[in-house]
């Protein structure tokens, strides 16, 4: 038997016991009435999960709630309320939690990674990560098996997806959720960027500008672009020029500025972060975006959806969009990116052109009307419907 045969050997054989071995547990395993298991693909406690679970912690639900995590480790472990136990994804103590939950809260494909069953009295809360995002999703749009796979899985197991809006609810219905029930209740992660309070914002901006010990007096932009497929990534693109962004944003807006560079996920876990640019900081070693948007005066990005929860806080948006055309035939979008409300550059030029003419009121009529357009429910109080929804299935029971 040569070495290639008997590793693909050892490999089946070993696939074969996990899938006993997640049988044996899946039927021996009772479900618990008070046990939650929250999942997000950063493995942190971020995301819509995150501000669900701070709605049940500040209602004082007597519930067990469990994150799955990539690892263990005490950093890792300071992220979390104290309320909150850890489990690391994939292990056996992962499908024990898994199988014996009565809710599972999702922010995309993180349930289905691998095959699962769900019990009939177990309940899929499939709450996604994007929004109003102009990239399409559906598995006849993004031409990877592996991840459309995991997606099937998760639109035949999910009971309830929520949505912020009626154009949310035709990406549902066109992907991978067409019959599942959605709750129009807008996103829990975007409560936060409807709060008033200045005491609030105030410790939010403290939090941020101590992470990345700048003085007060400085103003934020955050860039943070979207991920190019592997074929697209290989094609000559004209970066961001930082100095440039700086220069226009000092001379638009006055004061002094620093420029949070957040790359995607997936480009940071593959590229690291590489500048030797005073003005830039690493955006990405923050956990939280909604805090960061929070904080920051200007938001910029390419294609990435959290742009359309940044809107929600009528703060100036800019988009940076260098490979347009290859981007949209690539991935495709919902709809024009020009009929956006963020003034749209193809170049550092364009770019540095509308900062400069950017006008305030001209702004805020196409936020407006972009998101009556799009039928956003969003009123800042998502947490508090999708707890009370949780609270009938985890307490209203005959």
């Amino acid at each position: 038997m040569s070495k290639i045969t008997k590793k693909r050997l050892q490999l089946y054989i070993k696939r074969k016991l996990a899938g006993i071995k997640k049988e044996y547990m899946y039927r021996t395993t009772k479900v618990k009435d008070n046990k939650i298991l929250f999942l997000t693909f950063q493995g942190a406690y971020t995301c819509n999960p995150r501000y669900i679970c701070d709605e049940i912690l500040k209602r004082e639900k007597n519930w067990d709630l469990v994150w799955v995590v990539d690892d263990l480790s005490e950093e890792t472990r300071k992220e979390f309320p104290k309320e909150v136990r850890l489990v690391e994804r994939n292990t056996n103590k992962y499908f024990k939690e898994l199988y014996s939950a009565k809710v599972w809260i999702d922010n995309a494909f993180n349930v289905t990674k691998v095959s699962v069953k769900k019990k009939p009295e177990q309940i899929y809360l499939e709450t996604m990560h994007g929004s109003l995002g102009i990239k399409r999703i559906g598995p006849q749009d993004v031409p990877d098996k592996r991840r459309n796979k995991r997606g099937f899985r998760c639109g035949r197991l999910t009971d309830y997806i929520v949505s912020n809006s009626a154009f949310e609810d035709e990406v549902y219905r066109t992907s991978f959720w067409k019959k599942t029930e959605i709750l129009e209740y807008g996103h829990a992660r975007n409560d936060i960027l409807f709060i008033e309070d200045r005491a609030f914002k105030e410790e939010i901006y403290k939090k941020v500008y101590d992470f990345y010990q700048l003085k007060d007096d400085v103003n934020l932009a955050l860039y943070a672009p979207t991920f190019r497929s592997p074929e697209l990534d290989k094609e000559p693109m004209e970066e961001l020029d930082f100095d440039l962004l700086h220069d226009a944003l000092t001379e638009r807006f006055g004061g002094e500025w620093v420029i949070l560079n957040r790359a995607h996920h997936r480009d940071y876990k593959n590229k690291g972060y590489h500048t030797q640019n005073a003005n830039v900081l690493d955006g990405a070693t923050y956990p939280d975006i909604q805090e960061l948007m929070i904080a920051c005066q200007v938001g910029i990005t390419d294609y990435s959806s959290w742009i359309f929860d940044y809107v929600l806080t009528r703060k100036k948006g800019f988009v940076y969009a260098p490979d347009l055309k290859a981007y949209d035939d690539d991935r495709g979008f919902y709809y024009p990116l020009e009929t956006a409300p963020f003034p749209l550059a193809h170049d550092n030029q364009e770019m540095k052109q509308n900062i400069l003419s950017f006008e305030e009121k001209a702004y805020q009529e196409a936020v407006e009307a972009f998101l009556v357009d799009k039928g956003c429910v969003e009123d800042g109080h998502a947490s508090e419907r999708i707890v009370d929804k949780l609270t009938e299935w985890m307490e209203d029971r005959p």
